[in-house]
This record gives C-alpha cells, sequence and structure tokens, in this order.
C-alpha cells in the first residue's frame, strides 16, 4: 500500500517484495549457504532479507533499519495527491566510528537526487535534513540507498512547503 505524501514513511515499511525488486541485501543475498548465520540481523517486524530491529527511542516509532552496507537499497511507493514541494527529514543514528551517508532519490523516468542524508559518526537519534524537494501528483517510487554504511534509520519525514500549480 503506498504512502501518501505529506506525511511520515517508516524505514521498515519499504515496499512488499523480493530481493533486487523491493530492496536490495547484501547478505541476504549470499551464495554460501554453508553459513546459517540469520538472514535477518535484527529478527523484528518483517521476515525478509533486511535487517529490523525494535527501537526505544520514543520519537522512533518502534522499529529500525541497520546492518546496512555499502550500496544496500530500499524502495517505497508513495502517492503525491497534488503536486507539492516538500521539506524532507530523517531520523537516524550512527553508533559506527565513522560518518555514514545515504542517499534519497525519486524514481521518474530517470533518478532525481532529493538529498543526501548524512550521520555524524557515533551520534545519537536525532533529526537530520535530507533535502527539498517538488514531487508531482501520481504515485512514485522512493529510492533509499547507502552511500557509506554505519547509519540506523527510522524514517523519513515528508513536509509540505508549498502546493505548486501544475
Amino acid at each position: 500500500m503506498p504512502h501518501v505524501l505529506p506525511g511520515t514513511v517508516q524505514a521498515a515499511d519499504y515496499d512488499l517484495g523480493r530481493l533486487g525488486t523491493a530492496y536490495s541485501d547484501t547478505y541476504a543475498a549470499r551464495v554460501d549457504y554453508r553459513n546459517l548465520t540469520p538472514h535477518n540481523q535484527g529478527n523484528a517486524y518483517r521476515n525478509d532479507g533486511v535487517d529490523i530491529e525494535a527501537v526505544a527511542d520514543a520519537a522512533s516509532g518502534g522499529s529500525t533499519v541497520g546492518h546496512m552496507a555499502t550500496d544496500e537499497w530500499l524502495n517505497y511507493t508513495v502517492t503525491v495527491p497534488q503536486a507539492t514541494t516538500f521539506t524532507v527529514q530523517a531520523r537516524l543514528m550512527n553508533p559506527a566510528g565513522t560518518p555514514a551517508r545515504l542517499m534519497l532519490m525519486l524514481m521518474l523516468d530517470n533518478k532525481q537526487a532529493i538529498g543526501n542524508i548524512e550521520a555524524a559518526a557515533g551520534s545519537a537519534w536525532y533529526t537530520a535534513p535530507a533535502g527539498t524537494v517538488t514531487l508531482p501528483a501520481g504515485t512514485h517510487i522512493l529510492h533509499l540507498s547507502v552511500e557509506q554504511p554505519g547509519a540506523v534509520i527510522s524514517w523519513l519525514q515528508f513536509v509540505a512547503t508549498a502546493v505548486c500549480g501544475y
């Protein structure tokens, strides 16, 4: 079911579907099945290859996506009732010792970058700016990809700043 914008998109509520269509997870895509380690390192909420964990942070809403490696990604189907300009924010943390970076894109005819989401090394939960974007009316795919691993993400929030006349 598509998320309606403006609104909050929980990170763990990515599209239903298979590896390579709804999400990409390096560990779930492994081909050596002698490694019997569970494919879902978070072991919460859903039973596919994405590493989802329960979280105690009250502002996060229950579940987060973590243990992400470079080039992993998640897709989210969103519906925009009318063309609108949004300010985008993300709720995240980074327990790693190095900075993390996520990229948020809109999948139209070509990928349209919405913004980078930076997570400072060793950070606790906080809300970070992720860019401003004008989305046309209709149903679209948002693509969240990992450029530099380390972040744990709870949600993306789209706050309407202006309704467009097209």
